[in-house]
């Protein structure tokens, strides 16, 4: 979801008084559902500063969402050097993907890592086409 009201923006989430052990809630960083040869395909996204860490946990976490998943889902593990503390905004799109989790359906998923750098736009962008094409197909039809 974008942000419409950049004044309310610094809400903090605290889940804390919400542990047990070593399980805690956790965020999905990004949905979203898009359209891909007349199907829905589901990305969720996990969005880390470049020296974060990426943990086992979230990983098994997203796995297990898109693993559930019916139709042909991923998971984009995406970086970004942007200065919290100095810069207010992260543009998503132009943010790496490091490496992601491919799915089809009825099918095990697997890690892939990009062999050239990849964006999140051009991994959006990649499942927009189909739809795009249907759009302008029916106004054609009119």
């Amino acid at each position: 979801m974008a942000v419409h009201n950049w004044k309310k923006r610094n809400v903090v989430m605290d889940f804390s008084s919400m542990y047990e052990d070593n399980n805690h809630p956790s965020d999905i960083d990004m949905v979203y559902l898009g359209h891909k040869d007349g199907k829905d395909v589901l990305i969720l996204g996990e969005i880390k500063r470049e020296t974060a860490f990426f943990s086992e946990g979230q990983r098994k976490l997203l796995r297990k969402i898109v693993d559930r998943y019916d139709g042909t889902a991923m998971i984009l593990y995406i970086t970004h050097n942007a200065d919290l503390l100095n810069q207010d905004v992260v543009d998503v799109s132009q943010c790496r993907v490091e490496e992601y989790y491919y799915k089809k359906p009825n099918k095990e998923g697997r890690w892939v890592y990009p062999k050239e750098p990849l964006t999140v736009r051009d991994v959006i962008d990649a499942y927009r086409e189909r739809k795009r094409w249907q759009r302008e197909e029916c106004s054609q039809r009119r």
